[in-house]
């Protein structure tokens, strides 16, 4: 018998079915390059990571699309969809100080409040004295603005009540964004800031529709559960079904919130953390 032949059709419909396949096997690569350049303008910066991505990019997509975040305030680097020929590529441009695949992380709950006391810098209010100026919503600890980096916010949440709060602090130049579920109005004295990340990185799926990932809005419950632990205004009555009842309050109630949302119900990618991290 002789050996098998394929007919010329079925062999091209094998090779462009070969070739879809590898078009697939991208996934999302964070590049470090070091500090920022003092003279460096955002703009310049984010033309310089879209010419190093232009450089490997092997599709007709081109730059554009394959750049997903442009890091370009606390450092310079940036996320891109490449292959891992183009990673490698990338890893061995002049400028580039390492190249690692975006890790997904899963939330996790720990010592938080044991390692913000190791902290000299850090001051919070967590054991604060009875009637001190601290532990009273308008106090000295207003100006304080605490970063969460988790699943979101519910801003309705009374928790987050920004009565007898004084004004924003004049140095705070952070976002509140609007979404499709989630306005600017739902950002107030304590909630100061809201902005989402995790859209670019990810496609849409059944579990986590593309409207989802554009809006601070927590689906979850941690974020908005972790934001008043850390920050919550007083909640006069609050109970678990009728029992232990009394007033809820955060570590550090008179603090103002600023949210970034990079988790979802599927983990937190490392790209969207930097993204949070650079803008906060």
């Amino acid at each position: 018998m002789g050996g098998l032949r394929l007919p010329p059709s079925l062999l091209l419909v094998v090779l462009f079915g070969a070739a879809a396949i590898a078009e697939v096997e991208r996934s999302v690569y964070v590049v470090y390059m070091g500090a920022t350049p003092p003279a460096a303008s955002p703009g310049s910066l984010e033309q310089e990571h879209l010419q190093l991505v232009a450089s490997v990019v092997t599709r007709n997509a081109g730059a554009q699309q394959a750049l997903v975040r442009s890091y370009r305030h606390g450092f310079s680097g940036f996320a891109a969809r490449l292959s891992r020929e183009e990673a490698l590529a990338v890893g061995k441009r002049p400028g580039v100080v390492s190249v690692f695949a975006d890790p997904v992380l899963q939330l996790h709950t720990t010592r938080s409040w044991d390692f913000l006391r190791l902290q000299n810098s850090v001051e919070t209010d967590s054991t604060p004295l009875s009637g001190s100026a601290s532990s009273a919503p308008g106090g000295a600890a207003t100006d304080t603005i605490i970063g969460m980096l988790d699943t979101g916010i519910w801003p309705e949440s009374e928790s987050f009540d920004d009565k007898g709060m004084g004004e924003v602090p004049a140095r705070w130049k952070g976002r509140c964004v609007e979404a499709h579920d989630f306005n600017v109005s739902n950002c107030n004295r304590k909630l100061i800031g809201a902005r989402s990340y995790e859209e670019k990185a990810a496609k849409p799926s059944a579990i986590r529709p593309a409207q989802q990932e554009q809006s601070p809005r927590d689906a979850v419950g941690h974020g908005t559960h972790t934001a008043s632990t850390a920050a919550g205004s007083p909640v006069l009555g609050a109970s678990y079904y009728g029992l232990a009842a009394g007033t809820a309050q955060g570590g550090s109630a008179s603090s103002r919130l600023a949210v970034y949302k990079v988790c979802t119900s599927e983990g937190c990618r490392g790209s969207a953390i930097l993204a949070a991290f650079d803008d906060a």
